[in-house]
């Protein structure tokens, strides 16, 4: 079943129940996005388009069913993109903390050592260098989640003139240029530390 088919029987469900439908379509969103998220990841599947289907869903099962589209719409956008940067963040701050545990036996070595950064095993200085381009690649990786996440919800928006879903586009926006400010910190103060021995 595509995301669009999916997500549209579970938006005609929830509004058939009747209670709380606003805030039960969008919980019920933004945890369906975490599991489409993984699954785009696992499969290879475009998550630009994933985004595309999932709103078209909802916008199908709603009218569907006879209930308001709009301000529901944009509450869903919201959710899959918080969704989205969640999910970034998290797998971020794994690869940041690898990162660091490196750094951190990087650290110890020397300190052993006590002859500096030369005199340190060449597997240590590598198991750093490859945790900080683990890192590197994991940001870059999740910025481009945010930024497929993005153009499905701005194709949408246009193709169905849904100008409203223009404010969760900026929001991925800001999610990513946050991503980005906080990886140039980290890796300033990794790459640093490096130099400095």
């Amino acid at each position: 079943m595509s995301y669009k088919e999916e997500m549209k029987e579970k938006v005609e469900s929830t509004v058939a129940k009747g209670q709380n439908v606003d805030a039960k379509i969008v919980e019920m969103v933004k945890n369906d996005f975490k599991k489409t998220l993984s699954d785009c990841q696992k499969t290879g599947t475009s998550l630009r388009s994933a985004t595309y289907e999932t709103l078209e869903g909802i916008e199908d099962g709603l009218k569907e069913a006879g209930y308001k589209t709009e301000d529901i719409l944009k509450k869903s956008a919201d959710a899959m993109v918080e969704a989205t940067k969640k999910s970034s963040e998290l797998a971020i701050e794994k690869s940041r903390n690898s990162a660091q545990k490196s750094k951190d036996a990087l650290d110890d070595a020397i300190n052993r050592t006590k002859g500096g950064f030369d005199n340190v095993e060449n597997s240590i200085k590598d198991k750093m260098h490859d945790s900080y381009e683990n890192f590197r690649e994991k940001t870059e990786e999740e910025k481009e989640h945010l930024r497929a996440v993005a153009d499905g919800l701005k194709e949408y928006s246009i193709e169905k003139s849904h100008h409203l879903l223009s404010a969760s586009v900026e929001k991925t926006k800001d999610a990513i240029h946050h991503i980005n400010t906080s990886f140039k910190d980290h890796s300033k103060a990794l790459l640093n530390h490096i130099k400095k021995h």
